[in-house]
């Protein structure tokens, strides 16, 4: 797959294409099915597949005040779709002044002179131009003024929930991981740096190791079994998000157990996959009981994680 970072330079580059627009945000299985309703029409037609898409997301730029917790970074988001078969992805650098192209500009100067479009395929939400004043019905219309075909696709449903976006962000958000990775297609995964905390952990014999997440995006609060990915490998671990009420701690903090591992490993990177939520968190009457319920957590995780050690660490 080739990557352009903007469009601006991509005039005379290809013939013709077939592609997609949106922000993609999750890349979910309703965005990887018009990936290939591209990649399947660009064949038809001798023409190369493209995904356009943005960065940052537009509502970073146009409502800044708002919190909209992404729920993949620009490198999960370019990995995936490199995975799925696309030609070429575009990131064009959404800003203020972007902001402001007047739709019939976008559809004649991005689509037809730098892209050569033939045909588009879009979802029914999609929103374009100034003020977001496009919308799926005009990007038709005015497609039609340089041949370009559009094609609005419905979403797509899974046990009669449509997959969107903002309800995978609404279930992650809420400990519904199992739920999110349906819809998602894979498991939620996030990266942190290992950090200093309170030593905690190693003072009750279960060292854990803090995290500084790379996303705003995390469940409230709560404990998890995880994939854990650490210098090339793998291994199975317990997530505990949120304030440790039994020592009544004040800030939320992001602590993993890796099981089966025990090196010291500040500054490195980890990477998580969230495969399940085990229970919330909750408040107890002394660090022995609170160290009783961590193994009986330990154990349940590695009863969890043992029925997915089959599934991908990948991303589909």
């Amino acid at each position: 797959m080739r990557f352009y970072r903007g469009s601006g330079e991509f005039r005379g580059k290809i013939e013709k294409s077939v592609l997609t627009l949106g922000n993609f945000d999750g890349v979910h299985l309703g965005h990887q099915q018009i990936f290939q309703r591209v990649i399947e029409r660009s064949r038809e037609l001798g023409a190369s597949s493209i995904v356009y898409t943005f960065e940052p997301h537009p509502l970073k730029i146009l409502q800044p005040e708002r919190f909209f917790p992404l729920i993949t970074t620009i490198e999960e988001k370019r990995g995936i779709i490199e995975k799925t078969g696309i030609d070429i992805l575009i990131c064009e650098d959404f800003t203020p002044e972007f902001a402001l192209k007047a739709p019939t500009s976008f559809v004649k100067e991005i689509l037809n002179e730098r892209l050569r479009a033939q045909e588009i395929f879009i979802g029914p939400d999609y929103r374009f131009g100034m003020k977001r004043e496009g919308n799926a019905e005009l990007l038709r219309i005015l497609g039609k003024e340089w041949d370009i075909e559009t094609v609005i696709l419905d979403n797509i449903k899974l046990d009669g929930i449509e997959v969107r976006s903002t309800t995978i962000r609404t279930y992650i958000q809420t400990g519904k991981i199992t739920e999110a990775a349906r819809l998602l297609g894979r498991f939620y995964t996030l990266e942190g740096e290992v950090i200093r905390g309170k030593g905690r952990g190693k003072q009750l014999g279960i060292p854990t190791a803090n995290l500084k997440p790379n996303k705003e995006l995390f469940p409230a609060s709560g404990i998890f079994a995880v994939w854990m990915f650490l210098q090339g490998k793998r291994f199975p671990g317990v997530l505990n998000i949120g304030t440790n009420p039994t020592f009544r701690d004040q800030e939320l903090s992001l602590e993993v157990y890796i099981m089966d591992f025990h090196d010291e490993i500040y500054g490195e990177n980890l990477r998580i996959e969230f495969v399940e939520k085990l229970r919330d968190e909750k408040t107890f009457p002394d660090a022995g009981a609170l160290v009783e319920q961590i193994q009986r957590d330990i154990g349940k995780a590695r009863e969890v994680l043992g029925g997915n050690s089959s599934r991908s660490p990948g991303t589909l």
